[in-house]
């Protein structure tokens, strides 16, 4: 039997077995499940690409307002002539 650094037993104790309660079976997912999931991440990927595109074009609206108050190709953050 293992023992601790002072004769006493080990993190175990003394034989002690513990049993699981884990079922393979339990754990998997039903195919229902399965479908709501994937449903949800359906959903999830409709949503991120809507708020993908508004500020792609949010972005494009700033960039056509500086392109007109600084010109086009310009940075804003140039030294004047």
């Amino acid at each position: 039997m293992p023992e601790g650094l002072h004769g006493e037993p080990g993190p175990c104790g003394a034989g002690t077995k513990v049993q699981a309660n884990a079922s393979k079976h339990k754990a998997k997912p039903t195919a229902s499940a399965k479908q709501l999931s994937h449903e949800r991440m359906l959903r999830a990927e409709k949503e991120l690409e809507q708020e993908i595109n508004a500020l792609i074009r949010k972005a494009e609206i700033l960039d056509a307002q500086e392109d007109r108050r600084d010109g086009k190709g310009k940075l804003g953050s140039e030294l004047p002539d």
